[in-house]
């Protein structure tokens, strides 16, 4: 039987090539299939929530090919939270509606049919589900001529005179521009929502891409002790 001495290396004890061979040995050392960006996803969570979108659940593909992207998709979106992020004034009024019960706006993010092969951007789309319960408790007269003035005064007459038809086609009126505010709502959410997903790729793609550094892979390689023979393969 013979035997054989092999001298152990640290990576730092490495001389240039064994050190060039090291780490050409270990390219994947940090991107095997362990490899995830849970720290990366978590962090995003957090920053979704404080836009509204609470409970989100991240999906990414940083393979560069055509359905490399990031999405992601809840059905949890704080209106109230939102609207501070939009900062645009006209949605105010869906607001008070709300608080005051006469709408009600269940707004998710969900899957369209690509989400069954990639998960960019495109996969997911904004949804918001109106429901209405304008009704004859709205205060037409304190609350008309704040909220709409152009249909208070376009249906003054008709109030005063108490005109039930008029007053049935004014909530008619009423209920078709809470509706086109909530389709210029969902678009906006959408764009908020396509941004937020290339930032979202954008941070994970430098991140993957610093993993697979060299600078990662050697303090990866000194961090968790590795030994070398003389050649630079592991031991």
């Amino acid at each position: 039987m013979k035997e054989k001495i092999i001298k152990i290396y640290s990576f730092k004890e490495l001389n240039k090539q064994a050190k060039e061979d090291a780490i050409n040995n270990n390219r994947e050392i940090n991107l095997d299939d362990g490899f995830s960006l849970d720290c990366s996803r978590d962090n995003w969570k957090e920053k979704l929530a404080k836009y509204g979108f609470n409970d989100a659940s991240i999906n990414y593909d940083i393979s560069y090919c055509q359905g490399s992207g990031a999405s992601f998709d809840t059905k949890d979106i704080d209106f109230f939270k939102l609207l501070e992020y939009l900062k645009n004034k006209k949605y105010d009024i869906l607001k008070k509606f709300i608080e005051h019960g006469d709408i009600e706006l269940d707004i998710s993010i969900t899957e369209n049919g690509y989400a069954t092969h990639y998960c960019h951007k495109f996969t997911r789309y904004t949804s918001i589900e109106f429901s209405n319960y304008v009704d004859y408790d709205y205060d037409i007269e304190k609350d008309l001529k704040i909220d709409f003035p152009e249909l208070y005064n376009s249906y003054r007459y008709k109030i005063i005179v108490n005109d039930e038809k008029g007053i049935s086609d004014l909530f008619q009126k009423i209920t078709e521009k809470l509706e086109i505010l909530v389709d210029e709502l969902e678009k906006d959410i959408e764009e908020v929502r396509q941004n937020l997903c290339d930032e979202i790729y954008k941070e994970f793609k430098k991140e993957y891409e610093y993993l697979g550094s060299e600078e990662a892979i050697i303090e990866t390689l000194i961090a968790n002790d590795y030994e070398f023979d003389e050649e630079g393969n592991t031991i």
